[in-house]
């Protein structure tokens, strides 16, 4: 980056320069294996008055500084937009004979594609009830502020259907949700329907934590010291 790279003030993103495509690949490979976002843009490039082809690759940090000497004093972004990815497109492709995949991890998560995009892994069954702790005598409930919630597929699936009914609202006030209904095909390609609750109100709370949280995270690290 101290070589052929930049920072764009104005857009708060850095910004690599190369005239080799698999370099920018590469590049992209590389930032992805940091959890950062990367974009590559082709462009035209003037040199001694000669245009040629060469690839920008584009990213923003919330606080890591990719270059080793320079540019120290950068202001990074107040909102987080550089973890998030955007669907521009829902397109219908004919249906082709798949593989289901299980990971065993923590976190039942694992990387696809080239820009190593976080995927959720199949689940085997659908479970309506969390683990059952003989020492505590209760189900295993979600982490605060989700705590009156049990922690199973189930209920993932009806916070995160309810979250997506939540946003269309936002977008449209007057959209009325009457149903949430879970379709779920297991490993032996059996068709159920599960009508669910909407969890408006337990969706509100955990948007209201998550911005406490990030607000407080983001005074946190404005008070961190510059080291040179």
């Amino acid at each position: 980056m101290d070589t052929d790279g930049y920072y764009h003030e104005s857009r708060k993103r850095f910004v690599m320069s190369t005239t080799q495509k698999w370099q920018a690949k590469d590049l992209v490979k590389l930032v992805s294996t940091l959890g950062i976002k990367a974009t590559i843009f082709e462009v035209d490039k003037k040199r001694n008055g000669k245009v040629f082809k060469g690839w920008d690759v584009c990213f923003s940090t919330n606080g890591l500084n990719p270059f080793l000497v320079r540019n120290q004093n950068i202001e990074f972004p107040s909102t987080d937009r550089y973890s998030f990815r955007n669907i521009v497109s829902v397109e219908r492709v004919d249906t082709i004979a798949t593989q289901c995949l299980e990971v065993d991890s923590p976190s039942h998560t694992f990387l696809v594609g080239e820009s190593l995009i976080v995927t959720h892994n199949t689940n085997k069954e659908l479970k309506k009830k969390s683990y059952y702790d003989q020492n505590k005598k209760q189900n295993i409930m979600m982490k605060y502020p989700l705590n009156n919630i049990m922690d199973c597929n189930y209920y993932h699936y009806t916070l995160q259907l309810s979250l997506y009914a939540y946003l269309l609202q936002q977008i449209k006030p007057e959209l009325n949700i009457k149903k949430l209904t879970l379709i779920y095909i297991n490993h032996d390609n059996e068709v159920s329907e599960h009508e669910v609750q909407y969890l408006k109100t337990d969706v509100i709370r955990m948007l209201k934590h998550y911005k406490k949280m990030l607000k407080q995270t983001m005074t946190l690290d404005r008070d961190k010291p510059i080291v040179f």
